[in-house]
């Protein structure tokens, strides 16, 4: 179908009627009289004794300073005007946006249904620009009709946050087109959305969307350390993300996420049956990657009141491979092994211990004083001396499941 041909025609026929209305409403010069050319006021009687218009001021003594006659608009050519204009509109607009594959329609057009309806049903269009500007095939107002719209839904309370709007931000934001202040304002949504616990489809797309984009964001998620209400959330991203080399701010947020206990109906099935947080285990898992790094925060975990602190921190520490540290995390988790209320703990300690060493065991041994626990401490040197643990103690050496790095699928929409 000859979609440029009907187009070029509806936009010849519309410049028509639209140039025929200007002509109409300007109109004409009728009748007798001298008239000021810049107000229109009637200077015929003082032409010849005043040089300025009393009305506006303007010199009326040049041949360009007056005009003969009134103008008069000519309402024939704005009825026929109109007649042209108003359905060349309407058959443009209904062929380019609704019949013509929206593969072939023009960039501006598109452009223009985003800048007036910024919605989650201009996903198509947006898709399609999207591919365009990757191919370099977009430029001007298109550009930024589209970063417009993927903005949109992000700071406006009603939108629906989607993949589309990321993938068109992402891009944005890679090629350099957004302002430091866009950026910011459009992490601090997603870090609404994640606090936000009305709506879970919003924190879902909001932490994929913050995992994809990764460093790129990290400046402002630093800043949000600082901010009381966007704290939790970014200590979350930053530390489920394990490419992010720790700073002070940082690791003293995952030391202190260390001690973050889960409770109530959404824990859900404890790991390793110990119903210790997300955030915990975002810790944790940051800390043992970046041991060496953090291994001196660590270290002053292992004094901490707080037992699961304590532990966990022992835990991470043992990543670090530095013998020298196997008789202070010993003695940071023997308390684990004495009988309390929390399940799985000993289990956790267990590991830090066959992880740690035989020295770790020892030390862990002439702090208990319960009598399973030294008995239990006892059983962990006595491997250690027969010169090869157990297959079953072997596997508790291993790294925890959530110590693991977590596989995440791509989320951003692919374009092709």
């Amino acid at each position: 179908m000859p979609w440029i041909l009907i187009q070029t025609v509806s936009f010849a026929v519309g410049l028509t009627g639209l140039l025929l209305i200007i002509a109409g409403l300007v109109g004409r010069r009728a009748g007798p009289g001298v008239r000021c050319r810049s107000c229109g006021y009637d200077v015929e009687a003082i032409a010849d004794e005043q040089d300025a218009c009393p009305e506006c001021g303007s010199s009326i003594t040049s041949k360009r300073g007056t005009v003969t006659g009134a103008r008069v608009r000519r309402k024939g050519l704005v009825s026929a005007g109109a007649v042209l204009l108003v359905p060349s509109m309407a058959v443009g607009w209904y062929v380019s946006s609704i019949i013509q594959p929206v593969a072939a329609r023009p960039s501006w057009l598109m452009a223009a249904e985003l800048w007036i309806g910024p919605t989650s049903e201009n996903t198509e269009l947006a898709r399609e620009l999207n591919r365009r500007w990757r191919g370099g095939e977009l430029a001007g107002f298109s550009r930024h009709a589209l970063v417009d719209w993927g903005l949109s839904a992000w700071n406006g309370a009603h939108e629906t946050r989607n993949f589309e709007h990321a993938s068109v931000v992402w891009f944005a934001m890679a090629s350099g087109e957004l302002s430091d202040a866009q950026t910011d304002r459009f992490v601090e949504q997603i870090l609404i959305d994640i606090g936000d616990d009305s709506s879970t489809a919003r924190q879902k797309v909001a932490v994929a969307v913050a995992e994809d984009f990764g460093t790129a964001v990290r400046p402002r998620l630093e800043a949000a350390l600082d901010e009381p209400e966007l704290r939790d959330a970014a200590i979350g991203l930053l530390l489920n993300d394990v490419r992010n080399v720790p700073n002070q701010r940082l690791t003293s947020a995952a030391i202190e996420s260390l001690a973050h206990q889960a409770g109530g109906a959404d824990t859900g099935p404890a790991l390793d049956r110990l119903p210790i947080s997300l955030e915990a285990r975002r810790a944790v898992r940051y800390l043992t990657h970046h041991a060496s790094i953090c291994a001196p925060a660590l270290r002053s975990a292992l004094a901490s009141k707080n037992d699961q602190r304590r532990l966990l921190a022992a835990l991470a520490l043992t990543a670090d491979e530095d013998a020298t540290d196997a008789s202070a995390i010993g003695v940071a988790v023997a308390s684990a092994f004495e009988p309390n209320e929390v399940p799985g703990d000993a289990v956790l300690a267990t590991r830090a211990i066959l992880r740690a060493g035989q020295a770790a065991a020892k030390a862990a041994a002439g702090r208990a004083t319960n009598a399973s626990a030294r008995q239990r401490l006892a059983e962990l040197t006595n491997a250690f001396g027969r010169g090869g643990l157990p297959p079953s103690l072997e596997r508790l050496a291993g790294p925890l499941p959530w110590q693991e790095a977590e596989r995440r699928p791509a989320s951003l929409v692919p374009v092709p």
